[in-house]
């Protein structure tokens, strides 16, 4: 029976949903070895043990959310954000990553369960005119949820180091009006917060416009 096309971006051959279900029996073992892919190329994915621990947890929950997805039709559209994807992106900002370095976990991640998941669906989906359907749907899924998800990961990692940064602003106002009223500040601390020394003469500048 020739296979009809389903909506853009959701997956309806039977088999290509019953080998979404057959791999969320293994997920613990395919979010290893995306994390072992993505460490092999990304220096920062295992800069310190909490970014490696939420790395894996990324890794873990957004391919649960694919194959959930496919396992069950549920449309592109309707993708949601993992909470450990999120939280790896304000990790990522507060590091001090750049959002290059977290949006190339997704298109790694995107080539790493790609080539996989065709080879796969090759197997699983013997008919010819169901493969090329199955292939079709898949590809315009997974393409859609990670444009998705890196969009909104994304924007998480913008909007964090913009937090951090009004934060720091904050820190250095108060700081500087703390010394300039003499009052007794902690140096280190506040060294800190001024990104130069306190010892010795200062010199400072007043503008307005």
């Amino acid at each position: 029976m020739e296979a009809r096309p389903g909506p853009p971006s959701e997956v309806t051959i039977s088999e290509v949903r019953e080998l979404a279900a057959v791999w969320a029996r293994d997920l613990d073992t395919l979010a290893q070895e995306m994390y072992a892919f993505l460490t092999a190329r990304i220096p920062e994915a295992s800069a310190d043990p909490e970014i490696a621990g939420l790395t894996l947890a990324s890794c873990a929950s957004n391919v649960e959310a694919v194959l959930s997805m496919i396992r069950h039709g549920i449309p592109a559209s309707a993708t949601e954000a993992p909470v450990a994807a999120l939280e790896h992106a304000r990790r990522m900002a507060a590091r001090g990553g750049g959002i290059d370095a977290t949006l190339r976990f997704y298109r790694l991640g995107h080539a790493f369960f790609w080539e996989r998941w065709s080879a796969a669906l090759v197997e699983a989906v013997p008919e010819p005119d169901r493969l090329v359907v199955a292939m079709r749907e898949t590809a315009a899924f997974v393409f859609d949820y990670i444009d998705s998800i890196s969009t909104r990961v994304g924007a998480e990692h913008v909007a964090e180091g913009e937090r951090r940064q009004r934060r720091a602003a904050i820190v250095r106002a108060d700081v500087v009006r703390a010394v300039l009223a003499g009052e007794e500040v902690d140096r280190e601390a506040a060294e800190r917060a001024l990104g130069h020394p306190l010892t010795g003469g200062q010199l400072a500048l007043v503008c307005w416009t």
